[in-house]
């Protein structure tokens, strides 16, 4: 059951990734050119905006799911089984040590699809003591730094949505 499903994180964000570019890039284009005010970029780049959205909240949903508390009566085998799934399918750190942990993550091809190297460490300085407080793992760090990027793009889509609402009105 999380075999299947546990690539499905890395599937949703690249598709949420993608869909939040082709939005920027087409709400850029649309601020950029002396388009007109009904110009059929700017609904192309509405609708990618939402369907970004839409696999965004998807995305965070299969993380709450794979990487959130077990519920209580679910037995310690289940657990057992479920971290050992997580580690095979690559979505949960190996390390603990910051430099040990930068190594690893500069490694992981799934990051890379995302991230470069420089936003990588600068993620990781961020996130590496927030991770490790509360009820936090700092294992769950690779997929809390793979929504914050998605997070900041959809951000700067927003953004760009707003100002280019201001010219289509």
């Amino acid at each position: 059951m999380i075999v299947q499903k546990e690539r499905e994180i890395y599937q949703k964000a690249a598709k949420c990734f993608e869909l939040l570019n082709k939005s920027i890039q087409l709400f850029e284009g649309y601020l950029r050119e002396a388009s007109p005010q009904n110009a059929p970029d700017y609904y192309r780049a509405r609708n990618f905006l939402r369907d970004g959205e839409t696999f965004f909240k998807e995305t965070l949903n299969e993380a709450r799911r794979l990487l959130g508390p077990a519920p209580i009566y679910t037995s310690q085998e289940f657990e057992k089984r479920r971290i050992q799934f997580l580690e095979d399918g690559n979505i949960l750190a190996k390390s603990q040590d910051f430099n040990d942990l930068k190594a690893e993550l500069q490694m992981d091809e799934n990051l890379k699809l995302f991230l470069q190297e420089a936003e990588i460490e600068n993620l990781l300085r961020t996130y590496y003591d927030l991770q490790q407080t509360g009820k936090r793992k700092l294992a769950n760090i690779k997929i809390r730094m793979l929504v914050a990027k998605i997070h900041s793009v959809l951000a700067k889509a927003q953004d760009l949505q707003k100002e280019s609402l201001k010219k289509h009105q």
